[in-house]
């Protein structure tokens, strides 16, 4: 890559970047709006606990820790909250007697599915006016930026020494 390819690259990556930024603030919006109007309570923690419970089945609270990226205490928590209000329940794993699994209830399937179909309809709120191929070349693209931005790591800094 040639210098004048290098500065347009992060040019451009600065763009993203800068606008990236901004879809975060509106999709924080977006699902602030969401989880206010679905009536369930739902927390975006909640949320996402529902997600990978319903595409994904039965886990135990370790699996779901590390799909969320948390800590078994913190999930266990967050666990505990939907269970109490009806959200999910904690089933025996037929493979280990001794651990258990955390299933959505058919009242979590549904308040997942309310909650889900919400925010559809707020994005496509925001679609409205774009071509067909253009939201599908959207969507292609972003979901190849999201595959790709999962595989990157800055550099180990090197350090210095004092002089």
């Amino acid at each position: 890559m040639t210098r004048s390819e290098r500065s347009a690259a992060t040019t451009g990556a600065d763009a993203v970047g800068m606008q990236l930024v901004r879809l975060r603030k509106a999709m924080d919006a977006v699902r602030t709006q969401v989880l206010a109007a679905s009536g369930h309570g739902l927390e975006g923690s909640g949320l996402a606990v529902l997600y990978h419970l319903v595409t994904g089945g039965e886990q135990r609270v370790t699996v779901l820790a590390d799909l969320l990226g948390l800590d078994p205490s913190t999930t266990s928590r967050h666990v505990a909250g939907l269970e109490r209000s009806g959200l999910v329940e904690r089933v025996p794993d037929p493979d280990d007697r001794r651990a258990g699994l955390v299933r959505a209830s058919p009242a979590g399937r549904r308040a997942f599915e309310e909650t889900r179909a919400l925010r559809t309809s707020l994005i496509a709120q925001a679609l409205e006016g774009w071509s067909e191929a253009e939201v599908t070349a959207f969507a292609d693209a972003l979901a190849r930026f999201t595959d790709a931005a999962g595989h990157v790591d800055l550099p180990t800094p090197v350090l210095q020494e004092s002089r």
